[in-house]
């Protein structure tokens, strides 16, 4: 989550509830951090 949270910090957008939608590149890269944090339990 903290990435998402420093994207939407980053581009001054943090707090801000009207939000329509994330960059696909920013899901994409949270989905794969993600993923690797389960790669990493799971080993």
């Amino acid at each position: 989550k903290q990435f998402v949270r420093d994207w939407l910090k980053n581009n001054n957008l943090a707090g801000d509830p009207n939000i329509k939608s994330i960059p696909a590149e920013i899901v994409e890269k949270t989905s794969a951090l993600y993923h690797e944090c389960q790669e990493r339990i799971c080993r």
